[in-house]
């Protein structure tokens, strides 16, 4: 399998890096962007005591991506908060909008009415 390296500056300008090349430099590191993980702090230390200790591809991680909790994205090199959401798919949209345009868009889904939570789900997924 073709390993393809993929180098983002700090403008947002990515570069990529041959196959061939990347399979003699060995480069198996993954960093991250983003992360989307459980607003409560509790939840979030038991998340990554989880994640910590297994691989993105097992069943422990997908159990975690299925938690019913409230979520929220935090960029990697600031620590920066996007916000609260009630799915973690919702959390996907916007880490997604933030990561192509550089910008977080304030009220670009709908907000619950406490304020900085966002819509996307049935309201339940955040209760409990």
């Amino acid at each position: 399998m073709e390993k393809t390296a993929i180098f983002i500056d700090e403008l947002g300008n990515m570069k990529t890096i041959d196959p061939v090349l990347a399979n003699m430099m060995s480069l198996r590191k993954k960093s991250r962007f983003s992360h989307i993980e459980p607003a409560n702090r509790h939840l979030r230390r038991l998340f990554y005591l989880v994640r910590k200790r297994v691989s993105d591809e097992s069943w422990a991680a997908a159990w975690t991506r299925l938690w019913p909790v409230l979520w929220r994205v935090r960029i990697a090199d600031s620590g920066k908060i996007l916000g609260t959401y009630w799915t973690r798919k919702a959390a996907i949209r916007d880490e997604k909008d933030y990561f192509t345009t550089g910008k977080w868009l304030p009220g670009h889904f709908e907000h619950h009415a406490q304020g900085n939570v966002k819509a996307g789900g049935t309201g339940s997924e955040g209760l409990g």
